[in-house]
């Protein structure tokens, strides 16, 4: 039988990145949870997905508002992240700095923010950014030394990027992304 409980077809259109789906059943939802940042979020993260930009930018907008200082780190990444598909790179920098701000010893942020300065040309400002992650205490803690290693040698800088991605395999010794960099590494 058909799930008919929308707030957990919603849930589940969520996990299964149903985007539609999510769209489709996320106004009802959040009218009947109106209070509930996570709601908002995943409803403006599907439609971002989905390019209805205005939509999803007061969703993700409501849903900053509705989660409590200290927890808005996943709901103004979010934001970042619409920001950059929407080609608004000023507005996507605010929202990372923004959620470093609201979780300065998580990682998300700043990788994300870094990655959107290197993709500007803004390369000093991406390996400072980069840096900044490794240093967390939270969050994925691999992915930013596979992003310096990669920006490491992208600038030519092969000695540093070993340096880099051996310790984002000590982090995750399975990291397949990290390990074709390694193997690449070996053959300069």
């Amino acid at each position: 039988m058909a799930n008919t409980n929308p707030i957990k077809t919603f849930l589940a259109a969520h996990r299964d990145e149903n985007f539609y789906l999510v769209a489709k059943l996320g106004k009802a939802v959040c009218a009947k949870l109106k209070t509930e940042g996570w709601a908002w979020e995943v409803y403006g993260q599907a439609l971002s997905r989905l390019h209805r930009n205005r939509e999803a930018s007061a969703a993700l907008l409501k849903a900053v508002k509705l989660f409590k200082p200290g927890k808005r780190r996943l709901p103004l990444g979010s934001l970042g992240l619409h920001y950059e598909r929407v080609m608004r790179p000023a507005q996507a920098r605010r929202a990372y700095l923004k959620s470093i701000a609201d979780a300065p010893n998580h990682s998300h942020a700043y990788t994300f923010l870094g990655s959107l300065e290197w993709r500007l040309g803004n390369v000093t400002v991406a390996e400072q950014l980069f840096r900044s992650a490794t240093k967390c205490t939270d969050g994925v803690l691999d992915e930013p030394w596979y992003n310096l290693a990669a920006l490491m040698a992208a600038c030519g800088r092969i000695s540093e990027a070993k340096r880099a991605v051996a310790c984002a395999l000590k982090i995750d010794p399975k990291y397949k992304i990290a390990k074709e960099l390694r193997r690449f590494l070996e053959t300069l």
